[in-house]
């Protein structure tokens, strides 16, 4: 999967494996079983902090993780200087896709971090407020 103008200029990509389990048959689906997907080397499904958008935001982001088994899960904001601003998510969640939303209206421009710790996992990522 590519994002951005894509060959000329791709601004990120991600990408996962897969095995085709069936193939085309003559008058038959044209779709085919994928098994596989994102997860870990040994084949289980990992926790995912997709990402934020837009980014850079003004105002209001969205943050999107996708966990494959109920976890308990804190989701922080966090300034430039580590102290943390806010907390979006401190509950346990289900398994699936999630997102939530981050209201920075009463915050001022610059960098911030969110934090997303789900089971033993922990991803940090960044994203920008421009006003």
């Amino acid at each position: 999967v590519y994002c951005g103008d894509y060959p000329n200029d791709p601004c990120d990509s991600a990408s996962f494996g897969f095995t085709v389990s069936g193939g085309r048959v003559d008058n038959g689906s044209n779709e085919w079983l994928l098994e596989g997907g994102f997860g870990a080397a040994d084949g289980q499904p990992a926790n995912v902090l997709v990402g934020a958008y837009p980014n850079p935001f003004n105002a209001t982001v969205t943050i999107n993780y996708s966990l494959p088994v109920e976890a308990n899960v804190t989701l922080e904001i966090y300034n430039l200087l580590g102290r943390k601003v806010e907390a979006l998510v401190n509950e346990v969640v289900s398994a699936g896709s999630h997102t939530a939303r981050w209201d920075a209206s009463e915050y001022a421009s610059g960098i911030y971090y969110y934090k997303l710790a789900a089971g033993d996992e922990v991803f940090t990522k960044r994203v920008t407020l421009l006003k």
